[in-house]
């Protein structure tokens, strides 16, 4: 992966943003934390559902509920190796934690996370960030 793929990833792709009590880190590349602190809020972001229909980030994290937003595609190689643990955090702690995969713009398109979701049945939302808000937010 080079270029502009990796810019992103570095900067947002796999920011994870786990608001629970202790420090933690989304994933580590080339030896540097690229994920959010535990405890960063979420901010503002307008997205898509997997119909087309605009929808706000905090909208899809219940107030007081702790929530891990994924930042992912369907091309990443290091989505698709952390997917296993994330399906099982949602099996685990689903009632407890609030956990929403935001599609990045970059190389792919509702459709073809629907495909993903389709396929694999994660459990959890899925959205399409098509015009790069919530990554730079």
């Amino acid at each position: 992966m080079n270029g502009p793929r990796r810019s992103i990833l570095a900067a947002a792709l796999f920011g994870l943003a786990l608001l629970v009590p202790n420090r933690a880190y989304a994933q580590i590349e080339d030896g540097q934390d690229v994920g959010l602190p535990v405890g960063s809020l979420a901010v503002p972001a307008m997205v898509q559902d997997l119909k087309g229909n605009a929808v706000q980030v905090l909208d899809l994290i219940p107030k007081g509920k702790p929530a891990i937003l994924e930042f992912w595609a369907t091309w990443c190689e290091l989505c698709a190796a952390i997917q296993p643990q994330m399906e099982q955090i949602q099996r685990d702690h689903g009632a407890k934690i609030n956990i929403v995969a935001v599609g990045v713009g970059v190389g792919q398109n509702a459709r073809r996370i629907q495909q993903f979701v389709d396929q694999h049945k994660p459990g959890y939302t899925y959205v399409f960030d098509n015009r790069g808000n919530a990554v730079r937010a």
